[in-house]
C-alpha cells in the first residue's frame, strides 16, 4: 500500500512536472517565432536596402565625376585682333566741294585681351553652363586712315582741296554673359553676348587752296566719343591641367553712332570683329 501510494506521487510529481515544461516551451516558442520571421523579414529587406544604398552612392560618385572643371572664377590673358570699320558722314571742306572723306573705312589691329570671371555649371541641367566675365581690349582698334583730294571750280574759279582722316577705337571694354554646354567636364563651348563700350577717336584735317588768288584756307579735328556697342559671338575652352586651360572666341560688336564737328553735323558709326586665344587659370 505504500509502495503504490508513492508510485502514485511520483506518478502525478512526474505528470506535472511534464506540464509544467511543457508550458515553458510553448510560452519560449510563442516569443521567438515573431522574432524568427521578423529575422526572415529584414534579413529579405537588408539586401535590397543595401542595393539602394550603393545606387544612391555610385549616382553621387558620378554626378561629382561629371561636375564642370571650370567652375569657379577665373582669369585669362589672351592676344589676337581687331578688324574694325566706320562710317563717317557730314564731313567734307565746304558744302559745294565734292572732295571728302564720308564713307565706309576699316583698318585692322593686333591686341591683347584680359578678363575676369566666374563660370558654374547650372545644377540638373544636363550639362549647361552659365559664365559672366568683364573684359578689356589691350591697344588701339585702327578703323583705317582715308585721303582725297581733288580739284574743282566754285562758279568763281579754280579750288584745290584735300581732306584726310584718321579713325580708331580706343579704352574698349565690356561685360559679356556665355551660356554655354559642357561637352565633357573638361571642354566647354559657348555663346558670347556682351555689352561693350569704346572711345572713337576721329581725327581731320582738310586744306583748301584758291587757284586764282592762291589763297589758302584749313581747318582741323581731333575728337574723341563714347559709343556703347551689343556683341555676340562663339567661344570653346579646353581644360589643359587642373586649373589652367586654353581658349579661343570671335565677337562681333555693332555700336552706336556719335556725332563729331563743332555744330555736330559730322556723324561716325563704328563696328568690328574681335578674335583671340587665351590661356586662363580657374582658381
Amino acid at each position: 500500500m505504500a509502495i503504490l501510494l508513492s508510485w502514485k506521487e511520483e506518478s502525478h510529481g512526474t505528470i506535472l512536472h511534464g506540464f509544467l515544461l511543457h508550458g515553458i516551451y510553448l510560452s519560449f516558442y510563442a516569443m521567438v517565432r515573431p522574432r524568427r520571421y521578423a529575422h526572415r523579414l529584414h534579413s529579405k529587406k537588408e539586401p535590397c536596402m543595401k542595393k539602394t544604398l550603393a545606387a544612391i552612392a555610385i549616382a553621387g560618385i558620378a554626378t561629382s565625376a561629371l561636375a564642370s572643371d571650370f567652375d569657379g572664377v577665373n582669369v585669362q590673358l589672351g592676344i589676337g585682333g581687331a578688324s574694325t570699320s566706320t562710317n563717317l558722314s557730314g564731313w567734307n571742306y565746304t558744302d559745294e566741294s565734292p572732295i571728302n572723306v564720308n564713307g565706309k573705312n576699316s583698318g585692322g589691329s593686333f591686341n591683347g585681351l584680359v578678363s575676369l570671371g566666374y563660370s558654374q555649371e547650372i545644377p540638373d541641367a544636363a550639362g549647361f553652363n552659365l559664365a559672366a566675365n568683364l573684359f578689356y581690349v589691350i591697344g588701339n582698334q585702327s578703323a583705317g586712315n582715308s585721303n582725297n583730294s581733288g580739284t574743282w571750280n566754285d562758279g568763281s574759279g579754280a579750288m584745290y582741296n584735300q581732306i584726310s582722316a584718321n579713325r580708331k577705337l580706343q579704352n574698349t571694354f565690356g561685360i559679356s554673359v556665355e551660356p554655354g554646354f559642357n561637352f565633357t567636364k573638361s571642354s566647354l563651348g559657348y555663346v558670347k553676348l556682351a555689352w561693350v563700350n569704346s572711345h572713337q577717336n576721329i581725327q581731320a584735317q582738310s586744306f583748301g587752296q584758291d587757284l586764282v588768288t592762291n589763297q589758302t584756307q584749313s581747318s582741323s579735328l581731333n575728337q574723341t566719343k563714347a559709343v556703347n556697342g551689343f556683341g555676340y559671338g562663339l567661344g570653346f575652352k579646353q581644360m589643359i591641367t587642373d586649373n589652367v586651360f586654353a581658349a579661343v572666341d570671335v565677337m562681333g560688336v555693332t555700336y552706336g553712332s556719335a556725332s563729331y564737328g563743332s555744330d555736330g553735323s559730322m556723324t561716325s558709326k563704328p563696328s568690328q570683329v574681335m578674335g583671340f586665344a587665351s590661356i586662363g587659370y580657374k582658381f
